[in-house]
């Protein structure tokens, strides 16, 4: 449920058929797009993302969705239409989950109340509140990881200036006090 994208591409994002998906020439520039966005070839980031480098100037992005659309409310039409996930979605989340272990992260932010909420409701009891710490922890594997569910950093939704000076702080302090550092220690492989 992300709204950044290129003006003027969102044609060109959407995807109409597998045949969408199987064009070569498409696939590339959707990704340059990407890119871009993030800020990752010399560009400055989106201004969707670029409150992410507050948090860390080392960071990864992962939608819950392959959804790009400046309305919530559309998306969620598509994806949950009468409150329930559709097969896409949940698909779609499974990949989600498979990206998320892969990235073996020290700490995750969800930025969006939505995806909030359904990252925590798909989590179920793998996620619990750490009172210690004053975040959520989530099992990825064998190893807990600090979640902080937030809403929007921008738009006319985002979080006042001093939420999220508390919730960089705060993100910043999980990174340091993490001890799931997968990606120097590989031996500690997450077991599914």
């Amino acid at each position: 449920m992300n709204p950044s994208h290129e003006v003027g591409s969102e044609a060109f994002l959407r995807v109409a058929s597998a045949a969408d998906l199987l064009d070569s020439e498409r696939v590339a520039r959707v990704v340059r797009l990407e890119e871009d966005a993030l800020g990752r070839r010399a560009s400055d980031p989106a201004a969707y993302y670029r409150p992410l480098k507050e948090f860390r100037s080392e960071w990864e992005h992962v939608d819950l969705f392959a959804v790009r659309d400046a309305s919530q409310r559309s998306a969620l039409d598509l994806l949950q239409p009468d409150g329930v996930l559709t097969e896409l979605a949940e698909a779609q989340l499974a990949i989600f989950d498979d990206v998320l272990v892969a990235l073996r992260p020290k700490v995750v932010v969800v930025i969006n109340a939505m995806a909030s909420a359904i990252f925590k409701k798909r989590a179920g009891t793998r996620c619990a509140l750490n009172e210690q710490h004053g975040e959520h922890n989530v099992s990825l594997g064998a190893i807990p990881v600090p979640v902080f569910f937030s809403g929007m950093l921008t738009g006319r939704r985002a979080l006042d200036v001093h939420s999220r000076e508390r919730l960089v702080w705060h993100v910043r302090a999980a990174h340091r006090r993490s001890n799931s550092d997968w990606r120097r220690d590989e031996s500690r492989s997450p077991k599914r």
